[in-house]
């Protein structure tokens, strides 16, 4: 199966150069359909461009935190001296804590394609 997810100009780069292997989302109804072997096809925002990578693993967690904690910072592309804290940071960006609550979150393990 594809699915289709937008992403903004860092987290688009940071997985097209292969520095991101891990991306992450809520845990919403869209994302409970993706499985093992899946595809995704990444649009940058406000742009025509498109990367898509394949699903090797999903890990779920019930927070961002607990997420974060299991995996070293660099599989998210973040960079030298990336603390929990900016990674929860970034987070409040896109999603409230109440949506994580109801929702967990999910690490989606990716390979380019």
């Amino acid at each position: 199966m594809k699915h289709e997810m937008n992403l903004y100009k860092e987290p688009f780069f940071r997985i097209k150069s292969g520095k991101k292997l891990i991306e992450v989302r809520l845990n919403d109804p869209k994302r409970q359909k993706i499985s093992i072997g899946d595809k995704v096809e990444f649009s940058l925002l406000g742009s025509d461009e498109k990367i898509l990578v394949k699903v090797i693993e999903i890990s779920k967690f019930d927070s961002f935190e607990n997420l974060y904690s299991n995996f070293d910072y660099k599989m998210f592309g973040h960079p030298d001296g990336t603390t929990l804290n900016d990674q929860i940071s970034g987070e409040r960006k896109y999603y409230t804590e109440k949506r994580e609550e109801e929702f967990g979150v999910l690490g989606i393990h990716i390979r380019l394609l």
